[in-house]
């Protein structure tokens, strides 16, 4: 396990011990647990690209979804969300700071995967979209 993660798990484990639940922002802690999908989504996107789910035998949905026990469902979203980021680093960028949460990520994410697939480009510029654009 990494330095870094272990940092985090610690920070977790102290924030969910003294936090007092009536007076943590939700919004920040929102767009907290928004970056930290992302980051989720990236890694299984690693993951994939480095062929981690061909050693268990397993297709890369299934296997993140054992490894993160999470649904095939949720797996899958998470990996095209993960994919998709590389391709519009406007987007990245603006989850990465919680200027935009984790659904309209996803959504944007998933709107980029079929448009990609249907051979159009216009959808390339919604990756250069300012957070601005998102109520």
């Amino acid at each position: 396990m990494s330095a870094e993660l272990r940092t985090l798990e610690t920070a977790i484990a102290d924030f969910d011990r003294e936090a007092d639940d009536d007076f943590v922002d939700t919004r920040r802690l929102s767009a907290a647990i928004d970056r930290l999908q992302g980051k989720l989504c990236r890694v299984v996107a690693a993951a994939r690209k480095r062929g981690d789910h061909l050693l268990a035998g397993q297709s890369a949905c299934s296997w993140v979804a054992a490894q993160c026990q999470m649904s095939k469902t949720t797996a899958a979203d998470r990996l095209c969300v993960g994919e998709q980021l590389r391709n519009l680093p406007g987007i990245a960028e603006a989850l990465s700071a919680g200027q935009i949460g984790y659904q309209a990520t996803a959504v944007i994410c998933h709107l980029s995967e079929q448009v990609g697939r249907s051979g159009s480009t216009s959808i390339k510029t919604i990756g250069s979209v300012t957070p601005s654009a998102f109520p």
